[in-house]
């Protein structure tokens, strides 16, 4: 909850309600497939979207990077570390990494195509302009939608 407490705020702010709704809804979908896929094991919780918000972070300051200067390195190795940190925690008993697994691909999966990456560009009178990029969410999702059922699909053809 602290992490969703700390980065989800300022996500939410950066992509929109909605967007910031599907984007957590991608990190847990794809986090319970991975569990459901590479795991005998029961799991249960929202750690899996709270990996795919950590993700997202990555993503929009590694693509915003020329903007952020010079603090985006230091910025992108935290959260990197914040990650790495994590996954060696989810080697403990009873934690479900593969579930953080898949919900790191589905905020990445979903940062990456959907997410708000922005440029500079001068207007008419020289003055610099941030301009967001037009986002493809309707997209996005439906490839992500069917991304999710092929790999569920698949765990029901292979046994």
């Amino acid at each position: 909850m602290y992490a969703l407490y700390s980065i989800g705020p300022s996500l939410e702010r950066r992509y929109g309600t909605r967007s910031f709704l599907l984007l957590y809804f991608f990190g847990g979908l794809f986090g319970n497939i991975f569990s459901f896929l590479f795991s005998a094991n029961i799991s249960l919780g929202s750690s899996t979207a709270i990996f795919g918000l950590i993700a997202a972070q990555a993503v929009y300051i590694y693509k915003n990077r020329l903007l952020l200067g010079s603090a985006a390195n230091a910025l992108l190795r935290n959260v990197l570390m914040m990650i790495a940190i994590n996954l060696v925690l989810g080697l403990s008993p009873g934690i479900d990494n593969w579930g953080h697994l898949g919900g790191l691909v589905g905020g990445f999966l979903f940062a990456w195509f959907a997410g708000p990456s922005y440029g500079i560009s001068e207007n008419i009178f020289g003055e610099n302009v941030v301009v967001r990029e037009v986002k493809r969410q309707s997209v996005v999702s439906a490839g992500l939608l069917l991304l999710a059922a092929t790999l569920t699909s698949l765990r029901f053809l292979l046994g």
